[in-house]
C-alpha cells in the first residue's frame, strides 16, 4: 500500500507529493480518486478532479515556494449541476457526509438550524450567506465552506421546518383519540388557526416550490411533501382505514389543503366549505365548527 506523505494530502492523478488542500465535503462531485484520510487509509471518494485539484496544487507549491498568497489564485467553482446531474449529485453529496468528522456534522447542522429559523422568521428571501452566519454565529468563510450552494442550505433549511412541523402536528395528535378531531386539527394549522407552525408566512411553500421546480429539484419538493403527508397518514388511521386506503386518502387530503391555504390568504374560506370537501375527499365527517 502506498504510504502518503503525510496525514490529509490527497493523491490526485498520480501526485503524491503535492500538498493539495481537501476539497471541501460540498464540492465533492463526479469523479472518483484515492483520498488519504486523516487515519492514513486510503478511500474511495468523490472529488472534483477537472482542473480544480492542479489549479489547487499549483496554488499551495506557490505560495510555498515564491511566498505569493494563495489568495490571488481563486479556486475554481464546481460547475452547477444541470437536469441530468441533479439526483446524481444528491447522492454523492450525502456519500461525502459520511466522511465528516462529528464536530463537521454538528457544525452543519447548526447552520442549517440557524437557516430554518431566519427562513421561518423572514421568508425565503432571507437566507443569505452572510444573514445566516449572523444567525448562526459563525463566520462567513465557515458557513461557505460547509455550503458552497446557497441553494443545497436552502433545501435542507425548508426541510428542518417541515420536520419541524411535522414532529409539533404529531405530539398534538398523540392527544387527540379520533380521527374527526385529528383531521379538524389539520384543518385549523393549515388555515391559520391554532397552534401557530414553525413559520410565520403560510406562503413559503408555494415560494419554495416555485424555488424548487425553476432548479429542477424534484427529490427535495417529494421530501417534503411526504414529510407533512405521513401527519395525515397517521390521523386517517384512527378511522380503521387500512394502509394503502390511508396513504390514498392522506395525500389526497394534503394536496386540497395546500391549495386551500394558498387561496385562503386571497380570500378566507366558509368553515362549512373546509368542512364538506375535506370529508368528502377523506371519507371522515367533519364538523365545521370545528373546522
Amino acid at each position: 500500500m502506498q504510504t502518503p506523505p503525510h496525514p490529509g494530502t490527497v493523491v490526485v492523478d498520480g501526485m503524491p507529493n503535492e500538498a493539495i488542500p481537501p476539497c471541501r465535503p460540498s464540492c465533492l462531485l463526479l469523479e472518483h480518486k484515492d483520498i488519504w484520510l486523516r487515519d492514513n487509509r486510503p478511500a474511495k471518494l468523490p472529488l472534483v478532479v477537472q482542473n480544480a485539484s492542479r489549479t489547487a496544487a499549483w496554488a499551495a507549491r506557490g505560495s510555498r515556494d515564491t511566498g505569493c498568497s494563495r489568495r490571488s489564485t481563486p479556486s475554481p467553482r464546481p460547475k452547477r449541476a444541470n437536469h441530468a446531474e441533479h439526483h446524481h449529485l444528491m447522492a454523492l453529496t450525502a456519500d461525502a457526509e459520511s466522511v465528516w468528522t462529528p464536530n463537521q456534522r454538528a457544525a452543519r447542522q447548526r447552520i442549517i438550524e440557524a437557516a430554518a429559523n431566519l427562513i421561518g422568521r423572514e421568508g425565503l428571501r432571507a437566507c443569505t450567506l452572510r444573514a445566516v452566519a449572523e444567525e448562526s454565529g459563525l463566520k462567513k468563510s465557515t458557513v461557505h465552506y460547509y455550503f458552497d450552494d446557497a441553494n443545497e442550505l436552502v433545501d435542507l433549511s425548508v426541510t428542518e421546518l417541515l420536520e419541524r412541523l411535522a414532529r409539533s402536528a404529531s405530539e398534538s395528535l398523540d392527544d387527540i383519540p379520533d380521527a374527526p378531531g385529528s383531521l379538524s386539527f389539520l384543518v385549523r394549522l393549515f388555515m391559520g388557526r391554532g397552534d401557530p407552525p414553525p413559520f410565520r408566512d403560510g406562503a413559503l411553500w408555494p415560494e419554495y416550490s416555485a424555488h424548487a421546480l425553476k432548479r429542477d429539484a424534484h427529490a427535495q419538493l417529494d421530501r417534503g411533501l411526504e414529510t407533512v403527508r405521513v401527519v395525515f397518514e397517521a390521523a386517517l388511521r384512527k378511522a380503521d382505514f387500512g394502509e394503502e386506503e390511508a396513504r390514498a386518502r392522506s395525500a389526497s387530503v394534503h394536496d386540497y389543503l395546500l391549495g386551500a391555504m394558498v387561496r385562503n390568504m386571497v380570500q378566507p374560506i366558509e368553515r362549512a366549505e373546509l368542512a364538506k370537501t375535506v370529508s368528502a375527499i377523506s371519507g371522515v365527517e367533519l364538523d365545521p365548527t370545528d373546522c
